[in-house]
């Protein structure tokens, strides 16, 4: 079975989410912020009328602040029950992996299993897929319930 994965950079890293989860990509539109957020959430967005919690993956893999540019772009993603928006340096492609591809994976650096489908080898590419809905901390995935 084949795993189609939409690849992202987040500082020079290549990271994966399954394509099952992208409802769309988009540019980055003005975000609004939430006082009192919790360090993953940046605010909110305004989608064709829907409100959309916005994730700062960056923040929350513990690298710092997210520094935009023209190639930045928001992952609109089903994390379980809830639609939230992931900032990623950029998109890079939708790359299909066939099941032999996929490594699991206990940690990678702070990530842990939870967190990591596993690895996509593709080539001399190593790619972390991860599990979206969850890498948020309770205090961050609390706010973005409240939101949504």
């Amino acid at each position: 079975m084949n795993n189609q994965l939409v690849v992202f950079r987040l500082r020079g890293s290549e990271f994966a989410i399954p394509i099952a989860q992208v409802k769309e990509i988009i540019r980055v539109p003005s975000i609004a912020a939430i006082p009192g957020a919790p360090a993953g959430v940046e605010g909110v967005i305004n989608l064709r009328g829907r409100v959309i919690p916005v994730i700062n993956l960056t923040r929350s893999l513990g690298w710092g602040d997210f520094q935009a540019t023209d190639a930045s772009r928001i992952l609109v993603t089903e994390l379980g029950h809830l639609v939230a928006g992931l900032l990623v340096d950029s998109v890079t492609e939708v790359l299909e992996v066939e099941e032999s591809q996929m490594e699991p994976m206990a940690q990678i650096g702070h990530l842990h299993a939870e967190e990591v489908q596993g690895i996509a080898k593709t080539g001399e590419r190593l790619i972390a897929v991860l599990r979206p809905e969850n890498l948020l901390n309770g205090n961050a995935a609390q706010c973005i319930q409240d939101i949504a």
